[in-house]
């Protein structure tokens, strides 16, 4: 996890501090932080329109089906399409997340499967909670470094 961090930070302080290629690698760079941006904007949407429904409360049925979405659109993804500054600083955070809404989702699945199972208390409810809570930290960070890029000129 801090590999892939770090990596994305000194990516970006090497573009940001003009070590590519003089101004037109910063163009470019600039140019890629925003296409990287647009082709992952599907997959942030649907992560925070997940994580905004969470706030409220959300039945089972209705989350499997959100996550169901989420794996649509990430499978619509063209990876290849994508530099590796995109994948390490925006990519690579937002699966984080998605994993993170499957993860909650198979401890709710296993929970409900479960007669002794409670899910207000107990290690399933705290889990959920967790995963949930590290998600929510995932999108709200890739959300403003995505929000910069495409502002970025």
């Amino acid at each position: 996890m801090w590999k892939s961090i770090v990596a994305g930070l000194i990516a970006l302080l090497f573009a940001a501090t003009g070590c590519a290629s003089g101004s037109s690698g910063n163009a470019e760079a600039a140019a890629e932080r925003r296409d990287c941006a647009k082709q992952l904007s599907p997959l942030l949407d649907e992560l925070s329109e997940l994580n905004s429904r969470l706030d409220t409360g959300v039945p089972y049925a209705e989350y499997s089906t959100s996550v169901g979405d989420i794996s649509v659109v990430y499978d619509d993804l063209d990876l290849d399409a994508l530099g590796s500054e995109c994948v390490q600083g925006a990519g690579i955070p937002l699966e984080r997340a998605f994993n993170a809404y499957i993860a909650a989702g198979n401890a709710w699945d296993r929970c409900i499967d479960n007669e002794f199972c409670d899910l207000d208390f107990g290690s399933a409810a705290d889990k959920m909670q967790d995963k949930w809570a590290k998600a929510a930290d995932l999108i709200d960070e890739i959300d403003k470094k995505m929000e910069s890029w495409e502002q970025a000129s």
